[in-house]
């Protein structure tokens, strides 16, 4: 590749005139967060910025990689090009692993074919290290370290180490990502400065970062800013892209925390004593910061559960997915706190995007469909959170949700009437015996609604007879 054969060619450095631009905002590790960035470049121009400095890393897990190469090859920015941009540009392919190899694949495949001919000859023309001349002060640019654009330097590193740098850097300054730390430290005389990630931070901050330099003084601002995460999760999972792209900007962590995470969770909960009841009471508690009606949601999780238990003949479904039915149930309702207009859609964001839930992220694919799907449309592939599911999950999804749309409709009118049910399974149909405490019109109109799902997924006509409880 070019930028390989170019790799040691002498770089001439930039001068920018002393005053020329008083600020010049530093920024790194955008991996394809368009809103992230967009936030950044908006608030230094509020600042007085008219020069941005980007030590690379256009790509990666974000949806929007050719738009940020786009954006940062049009505006006034001076650009080096990362370790992660050049994999993506060598095609360069994970070796087989597990989970998490294939999901960085993905990311590493998506930045690859989402680029357009014009990104690509842009980011190819890029060198992996700057030199600038800023009056009488030499500033080094460079991904990782003046060594390698892999190496990550961080708060941490050792003196000695960052001694060794200042040695072979040449230059006062020495401006760096790649680590996604923001810091700034002296050395014999050379100052490093990395302005931690604008579109990735992993250090349980989730804002995005960036720096300001004065140039007269050469004082270092440090900037941290709140941005529109939820949008820029949303546009990772309408790119089709894994959930858990999705959760590191949420959580503002790596992919690498995200499944040892998820690992801690799934052996947390197979412990007895610590296992689904404890995580329901959890789910429970936190569903009512949102649900306007807990008692309502707790008569659909008694109603689905009961239909689960007893329709257990037909399905064949275990603990697991009965611990999934639940946690719908309980958090079907809780998108009314965003609003009564397409509520079973806001609470399925909500699944998605709260993270004091103790979910994993596919089961908050799982939980969030079902939840979802408790009224209006039958999972389709059209969907997004269902279409990421496995065929076998996508099956189980259609039962469970088939459950909590009976249900609901069950208790359409929130005065919990069906006190309890008999029901009787036949080679055509299945029969819902309900007693009931009062009138029970609001409840027929909502079964004949939702029934069509469960009569799919059991292959029978559902019968719903009502008696009044003596």
């Amino acid at each position: 590749m070019k930028k390989d054969e170019n790799e040691h060619k002498e770089i001439k450095p930039l001068i920018i005139s002393a005053g020329e631009h008083q600020k010049i905002a530093i920024i790194a590790d955008v991996h394809a967060n368009l809103h992230a960035l967009n936030t950044v470049m908006d608030d230094a121009r509020g600042r007085g910025v008219e020069l941005f400095l980007n030590a690379g890393d256009f790509l990666g897990y974000g949806a929007f990689p050719d738009e940020v190469v786009q954006k940062l090859s049009s505006e006034n920015v001076l650009s080096i090009i990362g370790n992660y941009d050049l994999k993506v540009l060598r095609k360069e392919k994970k070796k087989k692993g597990g989970k998490i190899k294939k999901q960085k694949q993905i990311s590493f495949d998506f930045a690859g074919e989402n680029l357009s001919e014009t990104s690509i000859r842009f980011l190819c023309s890029l060198d992996r290290e700057m030199r600038i001349r800023i009056g009488d002060k030499s500033l080094l640019m460079v991904h990782g370290s003046p060594e390698s654009e892999e190496e990550p330097l961080t708060p941490s590193t050792s003196e000695e180490r960052l001694s060794e740098l200042a040695s072979v850097a040449g230059a006062d300054i020495v401006i760096i990502g790649h680590s996604h730390r923001q810091f700034k430290r002296e050395v014999d005389g050379v100052t490093f400065i990395n302005p931690g990630s604008v579109g990735r931070p992993d250090d349980g901050d989730r804002r995005a970062n960036y720096a300001i330099l004065n140039t007269n003084s050469f004082y270092v601002d440090f900037i941290k800013l709140d941005y529109d995460v939820e949008g820029a999760a949303d546009s990772i999972r309408a790119s089709w892209l894994p959930e858990n792209f999705a959760q590191m900007l949420l959580r503002g962590v790596s992919l690498d925390t995200i499944f040892e995470d998820e690992e801690a969770k799934m052996k947390k909960s197979g412990k007895k004593e610590e296992g689904y009841e404890k995580r329901v009471e959890q789910i429970r508690e936190i569903a009512r910061k949102y649900d306007p009606d807990p008692e309502h949601s707790d008569t659909v999780r008694r109603l689905a559960l009961e239909l689960f238990d007893k329709l257990s003949d037909l399905h064949s479904l275990g603990e697991e997915e009965r611990y999934w039915l639940e946690c719908a149930a309980i958090l079907h309702d809780i998108g009314w706190s965003q609003g009564p207009k397409g509520h079973h859609k806001s609470s399925l964001k909500l699944i998605l995007n709260e993270q004091e839930f103790p979910f994993t992220s596919d089961e908050r694919y799982l939980i969030g469909s079902i939840a979802r799907y408790h009224r209006k449309a039958n999972p389709k592939n059209s969907h997004f959170h269902f279409a990421a599911l496995s065929p076998k999950n996508k099956a189980k999804v259609r039962v469970l949700a088939s459950f909590i749309r009976i249900a609901d409709g069950l208790d359409a009118s929130h005065s919990a009437v069906v006190t309890d049910f008999n029901l009787k399974i036949e080679s055509d149909s299945v029969t819902l015996d309900c007693f009931v405490s009062d009138d029970t019109s609001l409840e027929s109109e909502s079964i004949l609604k939702k029934k069509d799902l469960f009569e799919s997924v059991v292959r029978r006509k559902l019968i719903v007879q009502w008696r009044q409880k003596n």
